[in-house]
């Protein structure tokens, strides 16, 4: 099954689909293109991590925003990437992290043909796909441990993805 995401962000939308299937995606035209000034830094091969505090300030803005501080969270990371690191092509949850909530800002557009997704056993038993379009944000449900991983890439473009990573601040 593939998610689309929502044109405009919901707050309601986001707290059921948190719950019932671990994920909510949608469109913020303001987070398009924020990632043109990364200063890259190679980590692995195919894989490079980013120094952009304005695109991250961006992102992170844009969440109080959008959430409206809805959620008491705390931020755990946020740093921007290309490519894909040794284990995120696996299925696997990212509770080592130690994060409830991740906001995923995609910077680079992939369809079916090229690949990519993020796949994802949701919580209701159904894998679903979601192919990014840039200036979509895929929120993941990391306390309740969703199972995710990237789909093959039959392409040389670079995906990147600017991330802000939260746990809840009365745990």
């Amino acid at each position: 099954m593939i998610i689309q995401a929502c044109e405009q962000f919901n707050l309601e939308d986001l707290q059921v689909d948190l719950l019932t299937i671990g994920c909510y995606v949608f469109h913020d035209p303001v987070l398009e293109n924020i990632c043109s000034d990364v200063v890259w830094q190679e980590e692995s091969p195919g894989f490079r991590g980013g120094i952009n505090t304005q695109a991250t300030d961006i992102l992170q803005s844009r969440i109080r925003y959008h959430t409206q501080d809805f959620f008491p969270l705390e931020l755990v990371n946020s740093y921007v990437w290309s490519g894909i690191d040794h284990y995120s092509d696996q299925w696997h949850d990212d509770a080592r992290e130690k994060m409830d909530l991740q906001f995923l800002c995609y910077q680079t557009t992939m369809t079916e043909q090229e690949g990519g997704a993020l796949e994802m056993q949701c919580f209701d038993g159904i894998t679903r796909q979601y192919f990014p379009r840039i200036g979509d944000v895929a929120v993941i449900n990391h306390k309740n441990l969703l199972v995710h991983r990237v789909g093959p890439i039959h392409t040389n473009r670079e995906r990147i993805v600017c991330s802000a990573a939260y746990r809840y601040a009365h745990d």
